[in-house]
């Protein structure tokens, strides 16, 4: 069961070195509420300290939905974290986040959740 879950996982971020690589990102957020944001704030950090390439920050999820960056376009990817999948912030960022045409993946525990089904490219993780 243990190399299902791996091998599932590798596919999933396979997937998402596709995605990002058939489009010019140009803009990587960050988006989610509560410690799930706090998980990705490494993320954020090697991408500030490792690449001139790409402008990065960091977002509520409530934040971001409510009041979204002038950058959230077709050249943005945005990277969120819902170990539930149903964190109704989160959500509604994706789905907005997707309607202006960003390349959207999360991190979930929770396989058919909200979050996965609002998203281009989920990746599971097991707590």
């Amino acid at each position: 069961m243990h190399e299902e879950k791996i091998q599932l996982v590798k596919e999933q971020i396979a997937a998402l070195r596709k995605a990002f690589a058939a489009r010019k990102i140009e803009n990587i957020f960050v988006v989610s509420v509560g410690g799930s944001l706090a998980t990705l704030y490494p993320f954020k950090y090697i991408i500030e300290r490792e690449t001139d390439k790409v402008f990065t920050a960091a977002y509520s999820a409530n934040e971001f939905a409510n009041d979204p960056p002038r950058r959230l376009n077709e050249h943005t990817l945005v990277v969120f974290n819902s170990q539930s999948g149903s964190t109704p912030e989160s959500v509604a960022a994706a789905k907005l986040a997707k309607s202006r045409g960003a390349l959207t993946a999360c991190y979930t525990t929770a396989p058919g959740s909200a979050i996965e089904q609002a998203v281009d490219c989920p990746i599971y993780y097991y707590d």
